[in-house]
């Protein structure tokens, strides 16, 4: 019989990286708005609120979509695996790199407010965090994600 697989260590260790990027996230955000708002740094650029405006939430809809498309089709080639080792290293490769391609746009997002002081900006970081909280990982999510068997699921013990 095979080794038994702590999924409880193994989801936590996921949620743990997630938190760490919403954290990231939120203290570029909270430095942002103290150095804007206390201090009065920006760089005074309103100007250039007229193309951010649209290209901000351009390229957060396109790396939002683009992360789930990518994490979709991950998923799709790590079910094929018969290792279950294998498969939740890779589901967490698939995960690591879907929260980057929505952390990119959120940083993007955050330096804009920084140029135009705009908090609409911010309004995109806020919505990517609920994103980043909506795909948490779980048990339920991983075994719905990965199709794993019944099998494959006796592997994995709290």
């Amino acid at each position: 019989m095979a080794n038994k697989i702590s999924i409880s260590s193994y989801i936590r260790q996921n949620q743990i990286m997630g938190y760490a990027m919403i954290i990231g996230q939120i203290l570029f955000a909270g430095v942002s708005i103290y150095l804007i708002n206390v201090n009065g740094a920006y760089f005074g650029k309103a100007d250039l609120n007229k193309v951010f405006i649209y290209l901000t939430p351009l390229l957060t809809l396109s790396c939002i979509v683009g992360g789930f498309v990518f994490f979709k089709s991950r998923m799709k080639l790590i079910k094929d695996k018969t290792n279950i080792i294998e498969k939740l290293i890779d589901y967490r490769s698939a995960l690591i790199i879907r929260w980057a391609l929505f952390e990119g746009p959120s940083f993007f997002a955050i330096m804009v407010y920084i140029i135009t002081a705009n908090l609409y900006f911010l309004c995109i970081v806020v919505i990517i965090i609920a994103i980043f909280i909506i795909t948490k990982p779980s048990r339920e999510m991983l075994e719905k994600d990965l199709e794993l068997s019944w099998e494959e699921k006796n592997q994995l013990v709290e």
